[in-house]
């Protein structure tokens, strides 16, 4: 609390630190608990701002048109940050601008950041809203800028102060420990080796003693999701453990947020690191058929170690482990009243225990017919079945790196066939592929596809088994999920 503190706001052209720009910034700094200064300034974000943005905060696109850019006030700004705590009301959106601006400039900042939303939650457990506007009303601040940087900065710090006048010293130093985020880097990592870490997506490895593998992790930016891992968490034992034993990172950079994603899947999977518990599966799967060879259909479960995209459409359902196959069909049999028995999760002679309860319709006691039996059961296995290819034949997803290099990841039937450059594929030197399939990526391209730019998504034919030189960019079904 002794520490000097910079109370800090900033008003953007929109809510996403990648694409948008901040628009204005305000500044109160604050030593041993009283005001030395406070700054302001418009930024010239050179792209359009929201027009609710504009009507909230009252600032003219024609002041901004002759505001500094971002550039020409950087120094002011990181003089006056550096060597303070960063203060803000949900500082992880005011700081995640800043960072943006900062990196656009080819220049990483970190400051130790305290939020004062987090702050009220800690104090005021039993208040429902902790919003800038809430506290205002409840503490009677005079803020006579709203939604103006350096006004809704000049409200944070005052609503810090009153909190002085309320607590103890010690009890609220204490929360503030906790909340104050400071960079504890484990004794065999260097400051200097952090500092080298790429910017860009890609899989980062950590290391232990004697090499032992300890964690695979991805993210859209590597420095920063490693540096985030080294932050003092005392609620994560596992996470303090983990960066007690770290003594090396390697990294490896990819084309985009996609390729990150399926090369930690695979790594995961073929090198088993210890603290990867999530990804970390065993070697095979387990397959729901339905056995039709006799009048009543039998669901049957099977183990197996790969299944190929040809066969996708027989399998009605696919499981990690049999526990969860065995409880999805239990909850299926109780839903629609079906045998267990036919189901596979009796073993039993004549009528299904479930029968004699009226939980079963009676197929096995040759009370219901067979075809209105084999109907209910293809509608409930219809509720875990893949859903349907939504694409004709093979599709590409295509993501650019930052050194301008195109890749294209080939999936057909939900299985991942391989990544090549795009030269590659016009210059038809990729020959067909029979994909296995793994759940993992499975879910991993289900919910990619739903935020993928159409153009991202192309649709790839096959002629004479190679693929076509011609890459259809857009596929409507790619909307769909």
């Amino acid at each position: 609390m002794e520490k000097r503190l910079v109370f800090v706001d900033v008003e953007t052209s929109g809510g996403g630190p990648l694409q948008d720009r901040v628009i204005e910034i305000g500044m109160v700094m604050v030593d041993n608990l009283k005001v030395v200064g406070t700054y302001e300034s418009l930024v010239n974000p050179n792209c359009p701002v929201q027009p609710e943005i504009l009507s909230m905060t009252g600032i003219r696109p024609q002041e901004l048109e002759t505001a500094p850019e971002f550039g020409l006030i950087a120094a002011q700004i990181k003089q006056k940050l550096d060597g303070a705590v960063f203060v803000a009301h949900n500082a992880r959106f005011d700081f995640g601008f800043i960072k943006s601006e900062f990196a656009r400039l080819d220049e990483r900042v970190w400051w130790p950041q305290l939020c004062t939303v987090r702050l009220s939650r800690q104090l005021f457990p039993s208040q429902r809203c902790h919003g800038l506007d809430a506290l205002i009303e409840r503490f009677g601040i005079d803020c006579r800028r709203r939604h103006r940087a350096l006004g809704d900065a000049l409200a944070t710090w005052e609503f810090y102060r009153r909190l002085h006048d309320q607590f103890k010293p010690d009890e609220l130093g204490a929360v503030i420990k906790r909340i104050v985020k400071t960079p504890a880097l484990p004794l065999a990592l260097a400051a200097a080796e952090m500092e080298k870490l790429p910017q860009t997506p890609g899989v980062y490895l950590f290391y232990g003693a004697n090499n032992e593998l300890l964690y695979i992790g991805k993210s859209i930016n590597l420095r920063d999701r490693v540096w985030g891992h080294f932050y003092q968490d005392l609620e994560n034992p596992r996470e303090l453990a983990l960066k007690n034993q770290v003594t090396r990172i390697k990294t490896r950079t990819t084309a985009g947020e996609l390729e990150a994603l399926l090369l930690e899947a695979r790594l995961i999977k073929d090198l088993r690191p210890l603290y990867n518990r999530h990804l970390r599966r065993i070697s095979e799967q387990f397959l729901l058929r339905v056995d039709k060879t006799e009048a009543i259909h039998r669901v049957k479960l099977e183990q197996c170690a790969t299944v190929v995209n040809s066969e996708l459409d027989s399998v009605m359902g696919i499981f990690w482990q049999r526990r969860q196959a065995l409880n999805r069909l239990s909850e299926l049999a109780d839903k629609y009243q079906l045998c267990r028995r036919q189901l596979g999760l009796e073993k039993t002679r004549g009528s299904c225990f479930a029968y004699h309860l009226g939980e079963c319709r009676g197929v096995c006691a040759g009370k219901e017919a067979a075809e209105k039996f084999n109907l209910r059961l293809a509608n409930a296995l219809a509720e875990i079945k893949l859903p349907a290819w939504p694409f004709i034949g093979l599709i590409g997803i295509r993501e650019q790196s930052q050194e301008d290099n195109r890749t294209v990841h080939l999936f057909d039937q939900w299985c991942y066939l391989g990544s090549f450059g795009e030269e590659e594929l016009n210059a038809g030197r990729a020959d067909k592929f029979e994909g296995e399939f793994d759940l993992d990526i499975y879910h991993i391209l289900r919910q990619y596809l739903k935020t993928a730019p159409a153009s991202w998504v192309l649709q790839l034919g096959r002629l004479n088994e190679r693929l076509t030189s011609q890459l259809v960019p857009g596929h409507e079904a790619a909307n769909k999920y």
